[in-house]
């Protein structure tokens, strides 16, 4: 079996602009080093919608009753305040860069192998599309799929990386999401479409879902 990792310099030139923004580099610090509750990175996702200061403030005063720790969510209404990311950025491709971003720092802290980002896995004569994240652990890939928002998931797409795991069983596969695990699999399960239920299961299965609850409870590589 012929396995190679080619690595889309393009795509990731594109992307070199955010790892020169600070308050993007400290947002995911943030949620590193905080212990961020599941409002918090829900507001986190509610802010990357959000086009005026304005908004910003009132999220900030419309979220209170669900504040766990008052001072996280002054320092993320703070730095969003600051950064005003809608004045520099296509907030769509912004969402998805940072969940990116983030996921693959914290595989970076965790894992000393060697991660690709943005590349193509040719397995003999096929050509995958292009994965987000690709991590080779001992004789295992590990292939990370990164969806802001499981609205963006298509059935195309649930087809596509399922027929390359039936190629072989060498591949692990991730879905990661910065949404709440409840809509990630309301989504999942409205893409079933016509397809038996048993068998959509066992597609789905292929797959280990990452969500906001995992993130908050630490709980990405347990």
């Amino acid at each position: 079996m012929n396995i190679k990792i080619v690595e889309n310099l393009n795509n990731l030139k594109n992307k070199e602009k955010l790892l020169e923004d600070q308050n993007l580099l400290n947002l995911i610090d943030l949620c590193l080093k905080k212990h961020l509750s599941i409002y918090d990175y829900l507001s986190i996702k509610d802010y990357f919608y959000l086009t005026s200061v304005n908004e910003y403030k009132n999220h900030f005063n419309d979220s209170k009753e669900f504040y766990t720790n008052i001072n996280n969510s002054k320092i993320i209404y703070k730095l969003f305040k600051e950064w005003k990311p809608y004045e520099h950025y296509n907030l769509g491709e912004l969402r998805g860069n940072f969940l990116e971003l983030l996921f693959y720092t914290i595989l970076n802290n965790f894992y000393s192998n060697t991660i690709f980002r943005e590349s193509i896995i040719y397995l003999n004569d096929y050509k995958s599309h292009t994965w987000d994240i690709i991590m080779k652990y001992k004789k295992i890939y590990y292939l990370y799929e990164c969806k802001f928002s499981s609205q963006s998931i298509k059935r195309s797409q649930i087809n596509q990386m399922v027929g390359l795991n039936n190629r072989a069983k060498i591949f692990k596969m991730f879905l990661i999401f910065f949404e709440s695990h409840d809509k990630i699999w309301d989504k999942l399960h409205e893409l079933k479409y016509d397809t038996h239920f048993l068998k959509y299961n066992n597609m789905l299965k292929v797959f280990n879902i990452i969500s906001l609850e995992d993130f908050a409870d630490n709980n990405i590589f347990n």
